[in-house]
C-alpha cells in the first residue's frame, strides 16, 4: 500500500488481495457499524480498492472466536472476487461452537432499538440503559444471530453521491 502524508510517500509492501478485520468480541449489527473500528477497517480497505470482511462474535464466556474465524475463512473467496466497487461484508456470528451454528443468512441491518437515559451532573455525563424500544425485526442481522444463525450483510461505504437539486443553493443562502 502507498500512503501520501503531505507529499511524503511511504510504501508498506504489495497491495493485499483482501482484508479480514476481526474477530471482534461483541456484535457489530445495525447502527453499530457506524461506531465500529472493525467495520471501519473493512470500509477503509474498500476506499483503497481492496475487498474486505469485518467479523464479529456475540459476547459470551467462553468466547468462540474459532467459530467466527472458520466462517470468515469460507467467506473470503466470495469477498475477494474482483468487483467495482470492491465487496465489503459484515459477518456477525453467535457465540457457540461451530457445530451449533444453525446456518448462515443474508441479513439487513437491524434498526436502532435501544432507549438510553442521560443524566448530567457538574463535570460528568451518566448514561443508563433503559431497554429495547421494540422487538427485534425478523430478517435483520441481530435477529438471525439471536436465532442461532450467522448473519452476512453486504455494506456500501463512501462512494459517489447523487446530486441534491437546490440543497447547495439553500445552504449557501447563509452566506448572503
Amino acid at each position: 500500500a502507498v500512503v501520501d502524508l503531505g507529499g511524503n510517500v511511504l510504501t508498506f509492501g504489495a497491495k493485499p488481495d483482501v482484508v479480514a478485520s476481526g474477530v471482534n468480541p461483541g456484535l457489530n449489527y445495525g447502527h453499530l457499524v457506524l461506531h465500529s473500528g472493525t467495520v471501519g477497517a473493512a470500509l477503509t480497505a474498500a476506499v483503497l480498492d481492496v475487498p474486505a470482511i469485518a467479523v464479529s462474535v456475540a459476547w459470551g464466556d467462553p468466547s468462540h472466536f474459532d467459530t467466527a474465524a472458520a466462517l470468515a475463512a469460507r467467506a473470503l473467496d466470495w469477498v475477494a472476487v474482483p468487483s467495482s466497487p470492491p465487496r465489503v461484508v459484515n459477518l456477525n456470528v453467535p457465540n457457540v461452537p461451530l457445530a451449533a451454528v444453525l446456518g448462515v443468512r443474508d441479513a439487513g441491518p437491524a434498526r436502532f432499538n435501544e432507549e438510553w437515559k442521560a443524566e448530567t451532573r457538574p463535570g460528568e455525563l451518566a448514561l443508563e440503559y433503559v431497554g429495547r424500544l421494540r422487538d427485534v425485526e425478523p430478517g435483520t442481522d441481530l435477529a438471525w444471530v439471536h436465532d442461532g444463525y450467522a448473519a452476512v450483510t453486504v455494506l456500501t461505504g463512501v462512494g459517489t453521491s447523487t446530486p441534491a437539486p437546490g440543497l447547495a443553493d439553500a445552504v449557501a443562502q447563509v452566506l448572503s
